[in-house]
């Protein structure tokens, strides 16, 4: 019989969730890229056609899928370091295999938050 697999490192420690934080970021702004690319499509078309309602109303709506995506992208990070210092409030806080030191989570939060500020001023 197959015995259960424990864990040697904590699931979501620092490093993961700097990872897997990044990832988000980086998906949302290529959702923001393509969101761009159509807004300049829909552009091109009202340049060419002032009169096209359709295409004016489309290219406000990609406005607002970039904003959102910009959002979305804030809240989705806050979330998941919610839950993991949540999660690591019930038990005791991860730490590092090389010092063995709790690691500080606010300030990985602190550093993801300030990306997350100068991504979007760009």
């Amino acid at each position: 019989m197959s015995d259960n697999y424990t864990l040697k490192n904590p699931p979501f420690d620092r490093y993961r969730l700097q990872k897997i934080s990044k990832n988000l970021i980086s998906q949302c702004e290529k959702d923001r890229e393509l969101a761009l690319e159509t807004h300049e499509y829909f552009k091109r078309r009202v340049e060419e056609n002032p009169t096209d309602g359709v295409s004016k109303n489309l290219m406000v709506d990609c406005l607002k899928l970039v904003q959102s995506s910009k959002n979305h992208s804030v809240k989705l990070v806050e979330m998941l370091w919610k839950v993991v210092t949540k999660a690591g409030e019930d038990s005791s806080m991860p730490t590092t295999k090389a010092s063995g030191k709790e690691e500080d989570l606010s300030s990985s939060f602190s550093e993801l938050s300030k990306l997350i500020r100068d991504r979007q001023k760009e």
